[in-house]
């Protein structure tokens, strides 16, 4: 076993970024666009499509959506919006970028609103009725349900771009890429959240009450799951559903940090009062939530709070919970050897591809500003058939851990570092447009 020189990885990247630079420029279409401060933005990621120029299987919204009331389909005097609508022009038109006319699986199409979707569908057109759509309803939700409008949207950019006809590889659906048991539960309060819209007297309300009067609580089946798809009864249902799920993770989520003594104990541990952001340690909590699951959220933070207890003299600092540093390479180790290890029925094609990420984000590490750095190390293991195979040993303490990092190593449930994932969304976003533009500022950092 030996450390691997800097000088190697740094070599190994530049040369893995500037290969696959080539090759993705000639073989394969853009996944969901992301630049560097000198990469140019194609400006037609900030325009309409035109929809005369559109397949007929890529207007199906479009029709549905011409329907509406102006207040929906037109640039209105008056909006909710905290946010310009070019911030989801440019997440609608990035995402899968030039694969508009093809078909995409994780796209679906419905034959109805309480039908099973069927995977391998057509980016719907991003015309300009489409996206007043999106953004009057999504504007007005928020601003009817007191939604943190641009709080969210990292997180709908990670999971769906705004798309309402996304369908992922576990069956999560639409905007808010729901799963059966976020959609049960979302559920119980679905009624009392109805009559709150249609007894409000809140303009923004009142405008979507037309919408909402014969909207139905969403049967958590997947064989039912167009409810959150198709055009006829989307994306009202979607950003209902996340309204919903978001109160319920908030209100939840208090009680449990209430229960828990957290503020006491991050107080123990360095961090008291007025020395870090609370709403974003609270925002940091939701996003964690929505992903993994309340219980596992709060497991999540008291595990790490354990841990880092048991090292005398350790104390937290906010960089312990900044999702903006933190590389993402923990999320590929295996938590008990801290290697990465070959998965049962894993290609060397797939395996290899999941060493040039850790390499890519080892490379990271290097110039990110972080209290505390593992080693890295070459090693050899071996297969399910006793052949060995070259990979990688990370060594570390893990009371020294950041919040980021163990999220990676111990998430159990959903995707491992989601937070991360979501605050390099952000990062996306404050690139091609200035930031608090389409995100707060210091956005999951406290």
């Amino acid at each position: 076993m030996f450390r691997i020189p800097k000088w190697s990885i740094v070599a190994f990247v530049l040369f893995s970024v500037v290969a696959a630079f080539f090759i993705h420029r000639w073989n394969s279409p853009l996944e969901s666009a992301e630049f560097s401060s000198q990469d140019p933005v194609p400006p037609e990621f900030f325009e309409f499509e035109d929809p005369e120029s559109c397949r007929s299987s890529r207007k199906e919204y479009e029709k549905v959506f011409q329907t509406l009331p102006p207040d929906f389909t037109k640039d209105r005097a008056s909006s909710s919006a905290d946010f310009p609508k070019s911030c989801l022009t440019y997440m609608l038109r990035s995402y899968h970028a030039g694969t508009q006319d093809r078909e995409n699986k994780r796209m679906a199409k419905c034959s109805g609103p309480t039908s099973q979707p069927r995977r391998n569908a057509m980016k719907a057109c991003v015309s300009e009725t489409f996206v007043n759509t999106l953004y009057n309803m999504y504007t007005d939700i928020a601003d009817c349900y007191d939604l943190p409008q641009r709080d969210l949207i990292p997180k709908i950019f990670n999971e769906s771009s705004f798309h309402p006809n996304i369908l992922g590889r576990a069956g999560d659906s639409g905007i808010g890429q729901m799963t059966d048991s976020a959609i049960d539960h979302a559920g119980k309060r679905f009624e009392e959240f109805k009559t709150k819209l249609m007894t409000s007297d809140k303009p923004a309300c009142q405008r979507l009450q037309p919408l909402v009067k014969n909207l139905k609580r969403q049967d958590p089946s997947f064989g039912k799951r167009c409810g959150f798809i198709h055009p006829a009864v989307n994306p009202i249902t979607s950003y209902m559903y996340i309204a919903i799920k978001y109160h319920q993770d908030r209100d939840g989520l208090q009680r449990k940090l209430a229960e828990r003594d957290i503020k006491n104990r991050l107080r123990e541990l360095g961090l008291g009062p007025g020395s870090y952001d609370e709403e974003q340690f609270e925002q940091v909590m939701l996003i964690l939530s929505y992903n993994s699951g309340l219980g596992g959220a709060m497991t999540l933070l008291n595990n790490y709070l354990n841990e880092v207890k048991t090292k005398k003299g350790r104390q937290l600092t906010r960089d312990d919970f900044n999702f903006k540093e933190e590389p993402l390479f923990y999320r590929h180790l295996d938590p008990v050897s801290r290697t990465i290890k070959m998965r049962k029925g894993e290609s060397k094609a797939d395996f290899a591809g999941r060493l040039r990420e850790f390499r890519s984000e080892v490379a990271r590490l290097e110039n990110a500003k972080l209290n505390y750095k593992p080693k890295i190390e070459q090693v050899t293991l071996k297969d399910a058939n006793g052949n060995p195979y070259a990979s990688y040993k990370v060594r570390f303490s893990a009371p020294d851990l950041s919040f980021p990092a163990f999220i990676q190593l111990y998430q159990t449930s959903g995707s491992r570092g989601y937070p991360t994932l979501v605050r390099r969304k952000a990062d996306q976003l404050n690139v091609v447009f200035e930031e608090g533009t389409c995100v707060p500022e210091s956005f999951l950092v406290l």
